[in-house]
C-alpha cells in the first residue's frame, strides 16, 4: 500500500512539474523571445542554457531539444545584455544533446523572412 501512495505522489508531482530543459516544449517558449529582451527575462522563458559562449561584450545560449534522431537548437544570441537576435539548427544524432552543440558564429545574419531565426 504505501508502494501505491508513493508512485502515486511521484506521478502527481512528475505532471504538475514545470518543463525540464532540453524538452520539446522548452524549445517553443523561444517564440516569446524578443529583441531587447534581457538575460533575466530570457531565463524566465527558457530557463538555463545547455551551452553558454563569450565574446567581449556579446553572449550567446544555447538550448537543445531532442526529436528522434534529430535535436534540435535555439541559439540566444545578446549583445550588451540584451537579445540582439537567435538562430535555430539541426543535427542527425542517435544520442543526445551533450557535446552536439555548434560552435557559436558571431557574426551570422539574421534571415529576415524568419524574423529573429536564421544561421
Amino acid at each position: 500500500m504505501k508502494r501505491i501512495i508513493t508512485a502515486a505522489l511521484v506521478g502527481a508531482l512528475l505532471a504538475s512539474a514545470p518543463a525540464y530543459a532540453g524538452s520539446q516544449k522548452e524549445l517553443a517558449q523561444s517564440a516569446l523571445i524578443e529583441v531587447g529582451n534581457d538575460k533575466l527575462t530570457v531565463l524566465g522563458i527558457m530557463k538555463d542554457p545547455g551551452n553558454r559562449e563569450l565574446n567581449g561584450n556579446q553572449e550567446a545560449w544555447q538550448y537543445c531539444a531532442r526529436s528522434g534522431a534529430i535535436n534540435k537548437f535555439v541559439v540566444v544570441y545578446f549583445k550588451d545584455g540584451k537579445v540582439e537576435k537567435m538562430a535555430t539548427y539541426t543535427k542527425k544524432w542517435l544520442g543526445g544533446c551533450g557535446g552536439q552543440y555548434k560552435p557559436v558564429k558571431w557574426d551570422a545574419p539574421v534571415d529576415p523572412r524568419e524574423g529573429l531565426r536564421g544561421q
